[in-house]
């Protein structure tokens, strides 16, 4: 029962996250149009479309992942068959990386420093 909860939750998550997506994107071209594309900060706005999108494929990626390890198999392809946990942290583990670079390019370009101040700076 509880992993059934949690699959439902997680496909309601990603799809509240695709349907947040698709109004940002809706957004984004409204704003381009009535600025003649001449928005410096529009690069920027296309990747924080694409954290979005990722963070919904994550999202969907771990609904359909824990469906198929802990209630019923599914016909998924081949590049998303999960075969135990391991699996299913490292397809999740790449959606992640991916955000955390969205996040670097975000965070250089609102504190205006150059890339290797940046670098240096988001260092852990």
């Amino acid at each position: 029962m509880t992993t059934e909860a949690a699959v439902f939750f997680s496909l309601l998550a990603s799809l509240s996250a695709f349907v947040w997506g698709a109004i940002k994107t809706v957004a984004l071209i409204v704003g381009l149009i009535a600025s003649s594309g001449k928005d410096p900060l529009a690069a920027v706005a296309f990747i924080e479309l694409m954290d979005g999108f990722l963070i919904a494929t994550g999202l969907l990626i771990f609904a359909l992942g824990l469906y198929e390890l802990f209630v019923h198999d599914l016909a998924l392809p081949e590049w998303l068959m999960l075969h135990n946990l391991h699996d299913l942290k490292v397809r999740l583990s790449s959606v992640i990386i991916m955000v955390m670079g969205g996040k670097r390019v975000r965070c250089v370009q609102k504190t205006r420093m150059s890339p290797s101040a940046a670098c240096l700076v988001l260092r852990w």
